[in-house]
């Protein structure tokens, strides 16, 4: 059983479990009686009580934060350097690292608003004149409640103006090489933390700023971005470029779609209007048959009323005359007839009947 699991501290601390375990401390959920609330607790590993390069790291990662007041980087309440032991009283944020939150998939709103606090919070660090040197998503706490980040473990934290006389390193994977070369040849500065946040970029976003990425990744620090400021502008930038593209992808798209269907349109009017064009040119030539017809009736017409009149210079005969009228009007009455009964539609009548 962990020695330290159930004791209190200072008269003041009521260790519950361990929350987890670094390279050179452990941390603990305890219970603060005086201030009546859940605190973290980082206590130095008892090996290392009488390291002085550790108990360096370790009291500068209490300085660095006792500072600090930022939304998204851990509070710390008390500390306590003694002989037997050494700790730091951190405000407790109920959550889970960033490495793990990323596993659940979170959404890219989600992961966009995520790596913005991030950014935030460094550019806050630096323009405190604290770097970090070694953020990597394994320390940051992402809350349960709101899903807002909080940087931990200050441990290899300086100043830009304090450069330690033997470095103890950072994570390989993470920390910057002139973080982890151990000597002050090279100092740290805000590139080292860049360097670490092309990293965590990489893992919020894998292959959406991958030339970002690499550029934070360099090994030469005047060849990375040199500030957040900038390395956020650079970010913005492909969000811009990005959203360009897309609306140039959709004026294409829907440029095609009208083309497509003005073509269709069209398609279908051409072929409307040759069949309106085809049933005209029919009733064109329908009238034009009818036409003659017509005209034929009129001189026919014309015809018998020059033979009346004939007959009437000729004879005079009142009752021939009517006779030839009556045989007139009754023949023009079947020439009419026979005209009208002639369309297709009366055809079928005609031969009924």
């Amino acid at each position: 059983m962990d020695k330290y699991v159930g004791k209190r501290l200072d008269g003041r601390y009521e260790i519950n479990e361990l929350l987890g375990c670094g390279g050179m401390s452990r941390v603990y959920s305890a219970y603060d009686i005086i201030d009546d609330r859940t605190v973290a607790i980082k206590i130095l590993k008892d090996e290392f009580l009488n390291n002085r390069d550790f108990i360096r790291r370790f009291k500068n990662e209490s300085k660095a934060i006792a500072v600090i007041s930022h939304p998204n980087v851990v509070k710390v309440s008390d500390v306590s350097f003694g002989d037997l032991i050494q700790y730091i009283v951190m405000e407790y944020v109920e959550g889970v690292t960033l490495t793990d939150f990323l596993a659940t998939c979170p959404s890219f709103s989600v992961r966009k608003r995520l790596l913005s606090e991030i950014l935030e919070a460094v550019e806050y660090l630096h323009k405190k004149g604290l770097l970090h040197n070694d953020l990597k998503t394994d320390n940051i706490i992402v809350s349960t409640i709101g899903n807002h980040i909080r940087i931990i473990d200050f441990g290899y934290s300086e100043t830009d103006a304090q450069y330690m006389t033997k470095r103890l390193g950072g994570t390989p994977e993470a920390s910057a090489p002139e973080v982890l070369a151990g000597n002050t040849d090279i100092p740290s500065t805000s590139s080292s933390d860049i360097y670490s946040l092309g990293g965590i970029i990489a893992a919020v976003f894998p292959n959406r700023y991958a030339w970002i990425v690499k550029k934070c990744r360099r090994i030469e620090p005047l060849d990375r971005y040199q500030d957040v400021d900038t390395l956020r502008r650079a970010i913005e930038f492909v969000e811009g470029l990005r959203k360009g593209l897309l609306i140039v992808t959709v004026l294409i798209l829907a440029s095609y779609i009208v083309m497509t269907l003005f073509v269709t349109q069209r398609k279908i009017y051409e072929e409307k209007y040759q069949s309106q064009l085809q049933h005209l040119e029919t009733t064109v030539v329908r009238l034009q048959k009818d036409s003659a017809e017509i005209v034929k009736i009129e001189r026919d017409i014309e015809r018998e009323l020059d033979n009346i009149i004939d007959m009437f210079e000729q004879s005079g005969n009142v009752t021939d005359i009517v006779s030839n009228i009556l045989n007139y009007i009754v023949n023009l009455g079947k020439n009419l007839l026979e005209y009208k009964y002639d369309f297709p539609e009366y055809r079928v009548f005609k031969e009924e009947t």
